[in-house]
């Protein structure tokens, strides 16, 4: 029977579903998970949902009324408009709720059969985990107005499911995520990843993506989790993303690497992830060091082997995107795109500076490219100073071979 079916027939229609104080949600949910537990079609090595104990429909009401009142919590605290700090108090409440998630996730999941498909997930996780609408009476203005469960398969992992909890913060969103892989009649908690207790919204974990890698020739596997801060003004946000092997325990990872960079979501557009056995790329707009071109697509590459993180090309969709990357990547990164000589580590260390030093900032301008047979000159014009001359070779992978302060005669 599908689940949204079930409910139907329990009575629970959306408006009904809505958290209010005055209902006794110990004895609805109760009733609404029993009926669901026996709604989901099991597998012929699958054992009925038990009628006692943790697995009880008493036992997964109490995890979701542990949910609703957390959030309840955190809801009744006074937030201003638009204000991006998090007080003391809402730092607790929100990782109090963000507990009470968690639990109601692992129990519903440890009760749940190994046959279970994602919808069907999702439907239990939505009676037992707290997931209602926000009452017509609470503000904007809120931490805790949403709490929402997203249920999918893992690409590329047979038997996998992906659960993102959602809490809805003030100017945005911080989700987790809890990979589970079914083993029989039940499921089994492979890694989970959340926030650390937010100082101010930028803090949570907005526009979450997350890829799990085939496994390499050793049979190691890692999971690449990205996402964007929320704020409440301004397309320019913050990029995070990092990379984690499993451990012993699935709530602490064993993370490897972790990188900051800045993104433009004025596309709706938190980037594209792609994670292979030895190499990792994500591609995401973000800002050009021409004000006049403004946004352009960034390409991060790395080569991963084990622990070890390097980055490698491609880093650029053109030659212009590539000396734009040259210029604002430190010098042990654009070393191996830059041929041997030519005064390039100079050029490069002077550049760099100028974009990254406020005290000697130097706005940047491209002037014009010209093919040299094979090769493009990249025109670089500093608000300060006579221009640069970049020569660059390559379709895909970029070198730069060489650099001046004049045009190449040659150059058309």
């Amino acid at each position: 029977m599908d689940c949204d079916k079930a409910f139907d027939m329990l009575g629970l229609h959306e408006s009904q579903k809505r958290l209010r104080i005055r209902v006794k949600p110990m004895r609805l949910l109760s009733i609404a998970v029993a009926f669901l537990l026996f709604s989901i079609p099991f597998a012929a090595s699958a054992a009925p949902p038990r009628e006692r104990g943790p697995c009880s429909g008493t036992a997964l009401a109490a995890a979701g009324t542990a949910v609703a009142r957390a959030r309840l919590a955190l809801a009744a605290l006074p937030v201003k408009e638009m204000d991006t700090n998090i007080t003391p108090q809402a730092h607790d409440a929100i990782e109090r709720l963000k507990d009470r998630i968690q639990q109601a996730v692992r129990l519903t999941m440890s009760c749940a059969p190994g046959s279970a498909a994602p919808k069907a997930l999702k439907a239990m996780l939505a009676a037992n985990g707290g997931a209602h609408a926000a009452p017509a009476t609470w503000t904007r203005d809120m931490h805790g107005r949403s709490v929402d469960y997203a249920v999918e398969a893992v690409a590329g992992r047979p038997g996998w499911v992906a659960i993102l909890p959602t809490i809805g913060i003030e100017c945005g969103s911080d989700t987790m995520l809890m990979l589970f892989a079914s083993g029989g009649q039940g499921w089994r908690e492979i890694i989970s990843r959340r926030s650390t207790p937010l100082g101010t919204v930028a803090d949570g974990w907005e526009g979450l993506q997350y890829a799990v890698s085939p496994r390499d020739a050793a049979g190691r596997w890692y999971l690449a989790v990205s996402r964007t801060t929320p704020w409440c003004t301004s397309a320019w946000r913050g990029l995070r993303y990092n990379f984690s092997h499993a451990s012993s325990n699935p709530a602490r990872p064993d993370i490897f690497f972790h990188h900051e960079t800045g993104i433009y979501i004025g596309a709706d557009d938190a980037g594209t992830l792609h994670a292979a056995a030895n190499n990792f790329e994500i591609r995401h707009d973000g800002w050009s060091i021409d004000a006049a071109v403004l946004v352009r697509k960034h390409i991060e590459h790395y080569a991963i082997r084990g622990d070890h993180v390097r980055r490698t090309q491609p880093v650029a969709l053109n030659p212009r995107d590539f000396i734009d990357e040259w210029i604002v990547s430190p010098w042990a990164e654009a070393a191996s795109w830059s041929a041997p000589g030519g005064g390039l580590e100079k050029a490069h260390a002077g550049l760099y500076a100028g974009r990254h030093d406020p005290n000697s900032h130097v706005s940047l301008s491209f002037g014009a490219i010209r093919q040299c047979g094979n090769v493009a000159q990249i025109e670089i014009d500093p608000d300060k100073g006579a221009p640069w001359y970049f020569l660059v070779s390559g379709k895909t992978f970029f070198t730069v071979s060489a650099v001046s302060r004049r045009p190449s005669r040659s150059c058309r």
